[in-house]
């Protein structure tokens, strides 16, 4: 929408300016008396139900649905779908609709399944949790690419807990230690024809990690802060 500019007075014009004169305006003491309001998803594990719950502005139960096991990590798709990972008996990844119709069921022979991520091109990222490998399926369940432990025996992969993929198609892997803690990297970036090109593994810091996230924002401020963050911002600011 755009509007054009003239000199000349028109009807439009006086009722466009009879409009923004009789509108009420907002003070900022205002804005701030309106209270803030979320409409949330959420995902309850531990000493109550293990659920996916929507919640409306009003914090009112919309509707609720139980995985068919653990479930502690999902992503809201734009279609409005909710992806997630489910580990235990059974274990796999599923998508459902926002009232819990199944789109997506992907069963896995893992043992825990609790990252997964979707991909612009429709495939899935799966970490299969101790079967220490990362994979990628099609929407009809064929594993099309994966890296496992034998491909960087170095990092000492224990557990694939999370999965982010850069824009320029490379994958950040968290790679919780769960049992081998102090040795190999809590996280790594792999390139696709499986070159890992950057790890983190300060032992000092952390003795375990579940999940790994970097962004330009953060990484920006870490990597003022200290030359030991300079990996982190590498590695995001070739995307």
């Amino acid at each position: 929408m755009f509007f054009a500019i003239s000199n000349r007075p028109s009807l439009a014009g006086y009722i466009l300016c009879l409009l923004a004169n009789t509108l009420p305006l907002l003070s900022q003491a205002d804005a701030e008396d309106v209270p803030i309001k979320h409409r949330l998803v959420l995902a309850e594990y531990g000493m109550g139900p293990n659920r996916l719950l929507e919640l409306d502005a009003e914090g009112r139960l919309v509707w609720e649905y139980a995985p068919p096991s653990t479930t502690v990590i999902f992503e809201v798709q734009p279609s409005g779908n909710i992806l997630f990972g489910y580990g235990g008996k059974p274990t796999g990844v599923l998508e459902i609709t926002s009232r819990g119709a199944e789109v997506f069921d992907y069963v896995s022979k893992s043992a825990q399944v609790f990252g997964c991520s979707r991909l612009p091109n429709g495939n899935t990222l799966i970490s299969c949790g101790t079967q220490k490998r990362v994979i990628e399926v099609t929407p009809d369940k064929r594993i099309v690419w994966e890296f496992g432990a034998s491909d960087a025996p170095e990092l000492n992969i224990t557990w694939v807990s999370s999965i982010q993929q850069l824009k320029n198609g490379n994958l950040i892997v968290g790679n919780f230690l769960r049992g081998q803690e102090g040795k190999g990297a809590h996280a790594f970036e792999v390139t696709r024809d499986k070159n890992v090109v950057w790890k983190w593994e300060d032992h000092s810091l952390i003795k375990s990690l579940t999940k790994m996230r970097t962004g330009p924002v953060f990484c920006e401020m870490l990597a003022g802060r200290s030359r030991q963050h300079s990996g982190c911002y590498r590695a995001t600011h070739r995307e």
